[in-house]
């Protein structure tokens, strides 16, 4: 089928032959959607993200933007309607248009996205603390990273101290989840030393604890994927990166990321 190959081609980076199969599966599917709403809505709305997402990898953001307001306005209805069928997909689609806006730098859109889905994504938590609780810290996550580059350190503490107090180190198994617990503890660091309040949170503890724990858990590889975090590979963004922006606030998160993991964990 379409999507099949377009599938295989997104797979293998062929992003122009993707994008040319998406696009002909979103006028079939558009066509039926528009005969009859209800029967087509969830695979209308797959494709209009299909698509959004390889503009996206495409770096062709306005076109992405454009299909996932397109996507986000019918799942809203929808969930509206059925909150229990449609709120994994509506918080999809918030979230993915949501950082499509961040980086458009409409930081203010960007952040009001955020807040309907942390709306959901806390109601699903107090639902079903286990089930529920990777979307509420990812939200969390997500919400502040949009604060921060708006300086609103305040509101970034309010959320990632949140995020602290439920993320669970054992649910790291793979040595590649550590970033979950180090990108938000970068940012919460980086809150903390502009907040015009202390902020009630021991960082050296925190960072000492975890490193002694992943090195236990993960031995050298560990060190390896901090490593990674700082130099970078296809899958992380590289901290040093940073260390070469003309941005305070960028030179600033590379400083602290060296401070509590890349220094900590130099030598063999």
């Amino acid at each position: 089928s379409l999507n099949n190959l377009a599938s295989s081609y997104y797979a293998n980076n062929q992003l122009p032959q993707t994008i040319e199969l998406e696009e002909k599966a979103l006028a079939i599917r558009e066509a039926l959607y528009l005969e009859n709403n209800a029967a087509w809505a969830e695979k209308y709305t797959s494709s209009l993200n299909n698509l959004a997402s390889s503009y996206y990898a495409n770096n062709q953001l306005l076109q992405a933007i454009e299909l996932e307001e397109k996507a986000l306005a019918i799942r809203e209805a929808l969930y509206l309607e059925n909150k229990a069928a449609w709120a994994e997909d509506y918080t999809t689609s918030l979230n993915n248009l949501a950082v499509s806006y961040s980086d458009n730098n409409q930081l203010t859109a960007a952040i009001e996205l955020s807040e309907k889905e942390l709306t959901i994504t806390t109601e699903l938590y107090k639902a079903n603390h286990v089930s529920g609780l990777q979307g509420y810290l990812n939200t969390l996550h997500s919400i502040a990273t949009y604060q921060l580059r708006l300086e609103q350190y305040q509101a970034v503490h309010e959320h990632l101290n949140q995020y602290f107090k439920l993320f669970i180190l054992d649910s790291i198994e793979e040595v590649e989840q550590c970033a979950e617990f180090i990108y938000p503890f970068v940012k919460y660091a980086q809150a903390s030393n502009h907040s015009s309040q202390p902020i009630p949170f021991d960082f050296d503890k925190a960072a000492n604890d975890f490193n002694t724990i992943m090195l236990q858990k993960f031995a050298s590889q560990y060190k390896k994927q901090i490593d990674i975090l700082l130099h970078g590979n296809e899958d992380f963004s590289a901290y040093i990166e940073l260390s070469k922006s003309n941005k305070p606030l960028d030179s600033e998160k590379y400083q602290l990321f060296v401070q509590y993991f890349a220094e900590p964990n130099q030598g063999e």
